[in-house]
């Protein structure tokens, strides 16, 4: 038998606006949240990637309430919220 450690905890990904239709839940009265299995060294875009978000649908990421870029890397635990440019914020 092959004895496993715990599991990391697991990214939540938050979707607004248009970026909910990646999402499971798609009724805009509930939270559009999608948890992925952390993976070492995977980035805010990596993440993005893999649940077919591209690029160009992101106006601002933030990562535990802080504004974040592609190229930061997640850590298990972390909540990365997503907007699209429709709906993009003022942040200074």
């Amino acid at each position: 038998m092959v004895k496993r450690g715990p599991r990391p905890a697991p990214v939540d990904v938050h979707l607004y606006g248009a970026l909910r239709r990646y999402g499971e839940q798609q009724e805009v009265n509930a939270a559009s949240v999608v948890t992925l299995e952390a993976r070492p060294g995977e980035t805010v875009g990596d993440a993005l990637r893999r649940l077919g978000i591209q690029d160009g649908e992101v106006s601002n990421a933030f990562r535990n309430g802080r504004l974040a870029t592609f190229a930061d890397t997640l850590q298990p635990g972390d909540r990365l919220g997503v907007f699209p440019p429709s709906i993009s914020l003022l942040y200074c």
